[in-house]
């Protein structure tokens, strides 16, 4: 057996054991998904992935969250929690197609979680936990930085008018990230836990503030490359009752599985990582993410 070969094997034995993890960011209701999702949410079972949250990223892809609730079994139902919004590259749309109305729409067919500790809650609807995801994006630049910032802010205004958190992407773009919450707190939109940094890969500092202002920080695949640099700074900063795994699938695959579609299961390495960077046991580490995760975005 080849080196990767016995990583792969490794990591496959840790991913089914028996220790529970909710994926706080995985998009398994994307069409990357369309045509295996069941075998998907098989391994999920399999690997105790007990809870996943499902953001959104425009208007087809929130309104797919009704379609792909409707189409689980009740079992499967208690699975998932969502959140529906306009990513930064679906701004302009956002702002030109009036993106606030179609959110508004599709969150009168959800049941709104206001309450991120609630129990339980009927599965006949989709449970809306958060809006998200949200934020800016200035690696790409997809939309003009000005309608990224407004479908940002408005978006902001949503969450606070339903007590929801928000799941905020941010990529080159920390500084007037952080500018526009300052501004949101200051309007007294934010939450006192306002939600959390997805995908975090900024700096220490503004790790800092953010923490500051009540967020979570949010880590994927990306910690696990041999590259990573300051996510593993950031995540030895931040106390562990402020930190969530995700996977961001289908992207973000984690070693040794870089380069293959990702899975919501794959989480469980994010979580390896965070532990070997924290020095602390597994299994500590595991509750201690879960119940953050819980308290944010409640569960089923």
């Amino acid at each position: 057996m080849g080196k990767q070969a016995e990583l792969r094997k490794i990591a496959e034995n840790f991913i089914a054991n028996d220790i529970a993890v909710y994926d706080s960011h995985t998009h398994l209701h994307d069409l990357d998904f369309e045509n295996d999702w069941q075998e998907v949410i098989a391994h999920c079972l399999a690997s105790h992935v007990m809870q996943m949250l499902l953001p959104s990223d425009d208007a087809a892809s929130s309104k797919r969250v009704l379609t792909f609730h409707a189409k689980l079994s009740t079992s499967q139902k208690k699975l998932f929690r969502y959140a529906i919004g306009f990513h930064p590259h679906a701004a302009h749309a956002f702002i030109n197609e009036a993106g606030l109305d179609c959110l508004e729409a599709i969150i009168k067919q959800m049941t709104v979680n206001s309450d991120a500790n609630l129990d339980t809650v009927s599965q006949e609807k989709p449970v809306l936990a958060a809006i998200g995801e949200i934020g800016l994006d200035y690696y790409y630049d997809n939309s003009p930085r000005d309608e990224q910032k407004a479908a940002f802010y408005t978006q902001l205004e949503l969450a606070s008018k339903y007590k929801l958190p928000v799941s905020i992407h941010s990529r080159e773009a920390h500084k007037d990230t952080l500018e526009i919450l300052l501004a949101a707190k200051s309007h007294n939109l934010l939450a006192d836990i306002p939600g959390v940094i997805h995908c975090y890969s900024g700096s220490v500092e503004h790790a800092r503030r953010l923490l500051d202002l009540g967020f979570y920080l949010g880590f994927d695949g990306p910690i696990t490359f041999k590259n990573a640099r300051q996510p593993l700074e950031v995540i030895k900063y931040c106390p562990l009752e402020r930190i969530l795994i995700e996977t961001d699938a289908p992207y973000l695959t984690p070693e040794p599985f870089r380069g293959q579609r990702n899975e919501p299961c794959n989480v469980k390495l994010v979580l390896r990582k965070i532990a070997e960077l924290k020095g602390l046991d597994i299994e500590t580490v595991a509750s201690c993410i879960y119940a953050n995760t819980v308290h944010l975005f409640g569960h089923n």
